[in-house]
């Protein structure tokens, strides 16, 4: 996880319109760390910069495959 949280994190309802997914798609993406997610107390959050970014990866379904497309995303940031 990033030493610091996204400025802007949205509730899963925000993705699921975003991507016209129904929320057992998403939950179920989410479930096996496929999109990019953090985990705010008891809630699921997601950075839309992340799932954009994992959209432009071409929507990776592996499991771990959010956590790449994070780590990529903050690797061209920081240049």
């Amino acid at each position: 996880m990033p030493d610091q949280l996204p400025a802007i994190l949205v509730k899963p309802k925000y993705i699921e319109d975003a991507l016209s997914m129904c929320s057992r798609t998403v939950w179920a993406l989410t479930r096996c760390g496929a999109i990019p997610s953090y985990r705010v107390g008891r809630s699921i959050r997601y950075s839309p910069d992340e799932v954009q970014a994992w959209v432009r990866a071409g929507c990776p379904t592996e499991p771990g495959s959010g956590a790449k497309v994070r780590a990529g995303l903050h690797r061209k940031e920081s240049k």
